[in-house]
């Protein structure tokens, strides 16, 4: 039979005083032979286990009978017993005491407990026994344990993301960081926080911005914002995120968020968006060397070339003049010739426009009307150029070449792909920019469809338009014609 299932009969007499102290010994008996946790009783002087229930001796390895008449330090563990007497002579004077220590199975293995002491006094107030409660807190140690283990995880975690967290008690303005949060600001760990001292923290120029978007979040939209700190004057970047918890009643309970030390992350942004720009003012410098060359080529083909060809042509017409009528075949021989020399011509004038088209040196109007003209021309499409009457725009040579590159890529995109039977383009200077649209009633096209392919003629467009700090818009969609706008900045008037 199990100390469980022992009967009542087979445990010790209870003391006087303890059935006498307003509940009969049967039911003093219940309690002991059910309670889930142990229970001794004790003489004030006794140090040894006196009365204890099943539930104390299990939790030990014995029975009852076995444990009971054992000094009381055999349950202690050894370095436990220095302590002993002194917690006895606590609860003594305090009439109640409770503290942790270590107690041992028969098996020799160990386990903590919690020990809930409270005396009970004799008719002349004097300590006459001792109630010990004894709990087993091995669940509660090993529970404890794993969270201090989740604890010591997440902020090694936290450290090697550079990630804390917070959590702002908005009644009471109490803000409470993690570890991290606090090395994230510099501020000592355990300094009283609210919000105005975050605020505090926050780089001058950005104070505004992270109030306004606070509010803002307090009303419902969400809190997602990158802003910069001042620690110990040097400046950092964070990203902070949070979201509302409010009460029953809908009111607001607090803020739990998470602060992201982002410094790093900014500065190879920096650095990639300098290279970046590094690339474009390369290409940009490039872009002008070619257009040089191309203007120079095409000048020594216009004069050089083209003046030899009018030299040789003028010859054969001589030529032909005094021997031509009495020597046929030599007339027609030098007609051939002169007809090849008239195509040559006009392939090297092509060639020549092709490099650097005469209209530019007249300024863009006339260069994009000449472009029009030609391309109406060859593909049959309908052009039409809407700009102010009556004026030319003025522009640096510079930004005339870079618009013209992109009306000629637009009109090459458009024949190659728009089936389009109509275009039109659309120049304009406003106060500071100037605005370039290429409108088509063709097929269009998926821009995400367009952006994964990479296409290189959108890309060389984009580009253009970058190197002057400008911006490009392609707006398109299946059987909806395709819009290209430009906004290209101008340098000041004098």
């Amino acid at each position: 039979m199990s100390e469980r299932e022992q009967p009542a009969e087979a445990l010790p007499r209870f003391p006087p005083a303890l059935v006498t102290a307003g509940l009969p010994e049967d039911v003093w008996r219940n309690v002991f032979e059910r309670a889930e946790w142990g229970i001794v009783f004790g003489l004030k002087d006794s140090d040894r286990l006196e009365l204890m229930n099943p539930a104390f001796a299990r939790m030990h390895g014995y029975s009852v009978v076995e444990l009971t008449g054992r000094p009381i330090r055999d349950v202690f563990a050894p370095e436990c017993h220095a302590d002993l007497l002194e917690n006895i002579r606590l609860s003594h004077e305090r009439g109640h005491h409770v503290w942790e220590s270590w107690h041992v199975r028969r098996d020799g293995s160990r386990f903590p407990v919690r020990m809930d002491v409270m005396t009970i006094q004799d008719a002349e107030g004097e300590v006459a026994y001792r109630l010990v409660n004894v709990q087993d807190i091995s669940e509660q140690r090993e529970t404890e344990a794993r969270l201090k283990e989740r604890e010591a995880m997440l902020e090694q975690a936290q450290a090697q993301a550079h990630l804390g967290s917070w959590r702002l008690d908005i009644p009471r303005n109490v803000l409470e960081w993690t570890d991290e949060n606090f090395r994230i600001f510099g501020v000592p760990t355990g300094t009283p926080l609210s919000y105005e001292s975050f605020l505090a923290i926050v780089h001058p120029d950005d104070r505004a911005y992270v109030d306004r978007e606070w509010q803002a979040g307090m009303r419902g939209r969400p809190y997602d914002i990158q802003h910069r700190i001042l620690v110990n004057g040097e400046v950092r970047w964070v990203r902070e995120r949070a979201e509302l918890e409010f009460f029953a009643d809908g009111s607001l309970w607090r803020g739990v968020g998470t602060t992201q030390d982002i410094t790093e992350l900014k500065q190879r942004e920096q650095e990639l968006l300098r290279s970046r720009q590094d690339v474009r003012e390369l290409a940009a410098h490039n872009e002008k060397i070619r257009e040089a060359e191309r203007s120079r080529i095409a000048r020594e083909i216009h004069d050089e070339l083209g003046q030899y060809l009018t030299a040789l042509r003028m010859d054969a017409a001589m030529l032909n003049i005094r021997f031509g009528m009495s020597h046929p075949e030599l007339g027609e021989l030098i007609g051939g010739m002169k007809e090849t020399i008239d195509t040559t011509i006009g392939v090297v004038r092509n060639l020549a426009a092709a490099l650097r088209p005469a209209a530019l040196d007249m300024g863009l109007y006339s260069a994009a009307e000449w472009l029009l003209s030609g391309f109406e021309e060859r593909t049959g499409i309908t052009c039409m150029l809407d700009m102010p009457e009556g004026e030319e725009l003025q522009l640096d040579d510079e930004r005339a070449t870079a618009v013209f590159r992109i009306l000629q890529e637009s009109l090459t995109n458009i024949a190659r792909h728009a089936q389009a039977s109509m275009v039109r383009v659309h120049i304009e200077r406003h106060v500071g920019v100037l605005e370039v649209e290429v409108d088509d009633n063709g097929i269009g096209f998926s821009p995400v469809d367009v952006r994964a392919r990479k296409t290189f003629g959108l890309m060389g467009i984009r580009e253009r338009v970058l190197m002057f700090g400008g911006e490009s818009r392609i707006d398109s969609a299946p059987m909806a014609g395709t819009i290209l706008r430009v906004r290209i900045p101008l340098p000041e008037q004098p």
